[in-house]
Parts: C-alpha cells; structure tokens; sequence
C-alpha cells in the first residue's frame, strides 16, 4: 500500500501551484513538528529512521528537500497522476492508493474538488490495475 498527499487538478499549472502551496507546506509542518533536523531523533526507538534528516539538510538545504517531498507524492492532472502511479507499479508491482486529499489547511471545497476528480478520472484506470486480492481490498 502506498499513501500520499494527493492534489488532482484539470491543468499542469494549477497543479503544481496547488502542490507547492499544500503539499510543500505539509512538509513543513511536519519537519516543524516532528523536529526531524535535529539530533534527537538518531536516540528515539520510534524515530530513529528520522535522523539521517538533519545530514540530508547540511548537503542539499531545506528548499531542495522540500521539493524533493513534493516529487515523492502524487499530484498533478490525472494523466500525470496515472504515470506517477504508473512508474511505481513497475517498481514495486500491485499497488493500493491510499490517497490523502485535505491537508495544510486546504479549503474544504479545494479537497473536494481534487477528489472528486481524482474520483472521475483516476480511480476507474486504477481499478483496472489492481490483482484480484487488491480489488477486494478497494
């Protein structure tokens, strides 16, 4: 199972803009709230594997990893999404989409546009994908 920040739009620009404002702005919550540039982590059983972070920020700076968070989940319009879930599915084989649609303060009727698109366009393709076990499984 795969879960991502997931921001679905008609256009290329008005997704990428909708995925620097929110997706961006999740990773910097999280890096806030988890402090994971810090030390700390590297002595904490649960967030251990947090603490390669802060070495990650000394060689590539936090607007490189930024983006690169931002390229690790799926956005973009449906056909870019569908190639995302596409280049993943050649790595890793069968996969389930846990999609995540409303997050960093996004308004209500920005998510539900989003899925309700992702809902139309995405998911049918999906679905065709999927082995057996997973179709139940969605």
């Amino acid at each position: 199972m795969t879960a991502d920040l997931i921001y679905c739009a008609e256009s290329e620009d008005e997704a990428e803009e909708g995925a620097y404002n929110y997706v961006a702005k999740y990773f910097e919550s999280f890096a806030e709230h988890y402090e994971i540039f810090g030390e700390h982590l590297a002595s904490s059983k649960s967030y251990s594997h947090y603490s390669g972070a802060g070495e990650a920020l000394k060689e590539f700076g936090y607007e490189e990893m930024t983006k690169a968070f931002v390229a690790a989940n799926v956005w973009g319009t449906p056909r870019q999404i569908l190639e995302k879930y596409e280049a993943r599915k050649a790595i890793i084989g069968d996969l389930q989409a846990c999609a995540i649609f409303s997050f960093s303060g996004m308004s209500f009727e920005t998510a539900e546009k989003s899925m309700s698109l992702y809902a139309k366009e995405v998911m049918p393709e999906l679905r065709t994908w999927s082995s057996g076990e997973a179709n139940r499984a969605a």
